[in-house]
């Protein structure tokens, strides 16, 4: 394999890699608290949940650790693999059963275990190495560090394909259970773009049901904060927190602080943690059914359609706001 692209960047240092040639990650879409914080990313390589699963650092296992899921339709279990990174860092893969032992070295792209489906997951989510960074090999999310889109992603994500109006078309790349993985009907761009007030930004995030919040990789000068976000003509929210090389945009007219809060209470209520009162709710539409569409950033996919489409193409139009059959 060439040399591993760099996804992400640690303290300004490439830490976190694609670790194949057809990858794909998200660094924004969920809502568990590590993401709207900038301090976690989802790379993955297939949609097939059993798949092997390659590693997306370098480094030496340090422990592997079973770690209760709860209830739900799949896995109660799932694992930590806790991998030394030099430097005094030390990164922690989620959702992997393992196949790697204690002291074992592990390069980009080593296999690492098996994609494991667990209750931490939902239903519609892709098979995924959940990576966070952190300065002590504790498990507590408070304890991760800020994670940054890297230069070398940046630069490939300049030629993200910007769609004006509120139509577009995909091809179909990979049919999962319950989504479809949609690739660019022409140009070979690694991510859908957006504007921010008229500064060029990739999108990263999920559209559709009131998703509360999307990212922003930027693609040259930083957004200005309350900046107004668009994509497929749609407004998707206002930017409340710039970063480096991201930002968060979030679909409500509260601070980023009052607005974490209350996604974070939802999600630990055990409820999918929606705004209760977004200020926008633009609906992607598929054959006229109210739908998600998750937009993320690789070589294997720019987005996934919360829809099973069997044919060649998908085409979807996007509405401001929510049909009277969508249902979350």
């Amino acid at each position: 394999m060439a040399r591993p692209m760099a996804i992400a960047e640690v303290r300004g240092e490439p830490a976190i890699f694609a670790p194949s040639p057809r990858w794909v990650a998200s660094f924004f879409t969920s809502t568990f608290t590590p993401h709207p914080m900038s301090r976690a990313v989802d790379v993955s390589t297939t949609h097939v949940f059993g798949d092997e699963a390659l590693s997306p650092v370098e480094g030496r296992v340090e422990r592997v650790i079973e770690v209760e899921a709860g209830p739900g339709p799949f896995s109660r279990s799932d694992f930590a693999i806790v991998v030394r990174l030099g430097g005094g860092l030390w990164a922690k893969l989620l959702h992997v059963e393992p196949r790697v032992r204690v002291n074992e070295r592990v390069s980009v792209g080593d296999p690492i275990g098996r994609y494991l489906r667990s209750n931490f997951l939902l239903e519609k989510n892709l098979p995924h190495v959940h990576v966070e960074v952190s300065r002590s090999p504790k498990l507590r999310p408070g304890l991760s560090l800020s994670i940054e889109p890297s230069r070398e992603l940046v630069e490939c994500l300049k030629s993200a394909t910007v769609i004006p109006g509120n139509y577009a078309r995909f091809r179909v790349a990979a049919v999962g259970d319950s989504y479809t993985l949609l690739e660019p009907v022409e140009a070979k761009a690694l991510a859908i773009g957006g504007f921010a007030s008229g500064v060029r930004v990739a999108i990263n995030g999920e559209i559709g049901f009131g998703h509360p919040y999307v990212g922003l990789i930027h693609l040259g000068s930083k957004p200005k904060p309350n900046s107004l976000v668009k994509a497929f003509g749609q407004p998707l929210g206002y930017v409340r927190r710039v970063g480096r090389r991201h930002s968060i945009a979030i679909n409500s007219l509260e601070s980023f602080e009052k607005w974490l809060q209350v996604v974070s209470s939802l999600a630990n209520m055990g409820r999918q943690p929606r705004h209760p009162n977004p200020r926008f709710s633009p609906t992607p539409l598929c054959r006229g059914e109210s739908t998600t569409l998750e937009l993320l950033v690789g070589t294997m996919a720019i987005a996934k359609l919360g829809l099973r489409e069997e044919g060649s193409y998908v085409e979807i139009t996007f509405s401001p706001h929510p049909q009277p059959q969508a249902t979350p």
